[in-house]
């Protein structure tokens, strides 16, 4: 499986993300080799590091970012993913506009990580495969929309306030717990 998180530049949103997730599947004994991640930006911004403040938020986690380096979306990323997270209907709007067979796959982190608690809390998660468990979230997508909360964007903190990463930080974390419990029940 490849998940993919995705924002502008690549250096705050989607990078936290990606290590953060990466960080809760190894606590919980899943390798690299069963779900593999990256992240990406629609800016063309090729190798600029995570932003100081990002850096600096992981590494309270005891996650290491230093050898982050920002990637643009590339027709490749596009194709092998089988999920996206994105923190802004921007960034969802992009994506698909890019790479329209994106959009199925496509969901805000916040709002995916509301589908995944709603299914887990009503116990309709299988004990199955990472995979199997985001085929199961992906098909229900649409059904449980309409009785979830308006999904929730992730503003971007670059350059601005200590507050508004920290902010950003949290909402992060708090739908990569819940994407990643459902994903390995």
């Amino acid at each position: 499986m490849f998940i993919v998180t995705f924002c502008t530049g690549n250096i705050c949103r989607s990078p936290m993300a990606e290590y953060l997730m990466r960080h809760e599947l190894h606590q919980r004994g899943v390798g690299d080799d069963t779900i593999r991640l990256a992240s990406a930006g629609t800016l063309r911004l090729d190798s600029r590091p995570i932003d100081p403040q990002c850096r600096t938020l992981l590494a309270k986690d005891g996650i290491d970012a230093s050898m982050h380096r920002s990637t643009p979306l590339t027709p490749d990323i596009a194709d092998q993913a089988d999920l996206f997270l994105c923190f802004e209907e921007r960034h969802i709007e992009r994506l698909t506009m890019d790479a329209p067979t994106a959009s199925r796959k496509t969901f805000l982190i916040a709002d995916f990580a509301n589908i995944c608690n709603m299914l887990r809390n009503r116990g309709d998660l299988p004990k199955a495969t990472p995979e199997e468990s985001l085929s199961t979230i992906r098909m229900n997508a649409p059904l449980l929309r309409p009785m979830l909360p308006e999904p929730e964007e992730i503003d971007d903190p670059y350059q601005l306030d200590p507050e508004d990463y920290e902010r950003a930080h949290a909402m992060i974390k708090r739908s990569v717990d819940s994407i990643v419990s459902a994903l390995v029940a």
